[in-house]
């Protein structure tokens, strides 16, 4: 384990728990607590993120200190980071709410940047405010929240090493790629940079595997649509992607494409799968299927919505 890990887990716990529990979010130490002093591992901790300690000698850590090393303990990218702090600044977030839909294990943080960058109503989705029968603005959140759950399989899935002998299969707990991922709000894709050879998933029609090199970026586009709306919207988002492809390779930049859609596209007629297929791989862009369908992801999509609506006890 990495030092000091104990005391970053014990700390994220107590903080998750004071926001959870309505309160300022101050935390008190009693006398039982290294005599009545905040604890030197946290010290250190809230030292080593640059957060300053005031009344270590009175076991208290305030609302002021306690929010600003929990912000630190999530450790948002920086420019996750500066979306957040834009949000907070136009009143339509607060930096707990953010740390804590990590820390509760609602939210990753690449699905998290994904709704931050990618989502007029982030407030909204992250307090799970529109009921089900504000009907356009709830199919609105669990559109977001959909395509984030459906990048969020993806992340695992490449990030997941995959070993064995070719009959036994060899699972390792934490025995993951270092994949930096990244999210792009204007073309709805996510980014992936890998420092050795990426297997790449579930792509549609392809006998062979596909890998992505280390001096390759994957864009993967999201499209989180059912079979009837992927029937007319993937044949118009085409364009976009070949337009983002041209974009490119005027920049010499070395990059592998992806869409990735539901189950769903597999309940397309033939035809239709065909004419999709062969027009993506007429723009070197590979088909990813997610195993997961648009029913499913939408109830996993619902059930995160209403956990966000009463997280806070």
């Amino acid at each position: 384990f990495e030092e000091g890990s104990g005391a970053k887990v014990t700390a994220s716990f107590l903080l998750t728990e004071a926001y959870k529990c309505g309160g300022s979010m101050e935390i008190r130490f009693s006398e039982n607590v290294e005599s009545h002093h905040v604890p030197l591992a946290i010290c250190q901790l809230a030292n080593k993120y640059g957060v300053k300690l005031e009344h270590v000698s009175k076991g208290l850590i305030t609302p002021t200190e306690a929010k600003a090393l929990y912000f630190e303990l999530t450790e948002f990218s920086p420019k996750l980071r500066e979306y957040i702090e834009n949000l907070v600044k136009a009143g339509n977030l607060s930096r707990e709410r953010a740390c804590y839909v990590i820390h509760h294990g609602l939210w990753t943080l690449s699905e998290l940047e994904h709704i931050i960058l990618g989502c007029a109503r982030v407030g909204e989705i992250l307090g799970g405010e529109a009921q089900p029968e504000q009907r356009l603005l709830y199919q609105n959140d669990i559109f977001h929240a959909r395509a984030a759950i459906m990048g969020g399989f993806l992340d695992r899935k490449l990030a997941k090493i995959e070993r064995g002998d070719g009959s036994v299969a060899i699972d390792l707990e934490d025995d993951v790629r270092p994949i930096e991922i990244l999210f792009d709000p204007q073309i709805y894709a996510k980014l992936y940079f890998c420092p050795s050879d990426l297997p790449i998933p579930w792509v549609f029609r392809e006998e062979s595997a596909s890998y992505v090199k280390p001096s390759q970026t994957f864009l993967v586009f999201l499209r989180a649509r059912d079979s009837d709306d992927l029937a007319v919207n993937l044949l118009n988002d085409f364009p976009l992607m070949r337009a983002v492809k041209s974009s490119i390779e005027l920049q010499s930049e070395d990059y592998l494409m992806g869409c990735l859609v539901p189950r769903d596209f597999e309940e397309l007629q033939p035809d239709i799968q065909t004419k999709l297929h062969s027009y993506a791989k007429s723009l070197g862009i590979h088909i990813l299927v997610c195993p997961e369908t648009v029913v499913s992801l939408d109830t996993e999509a619902n059930r995160r919505l209403m956990s966000s609506r009463i997280i806070r006890e």
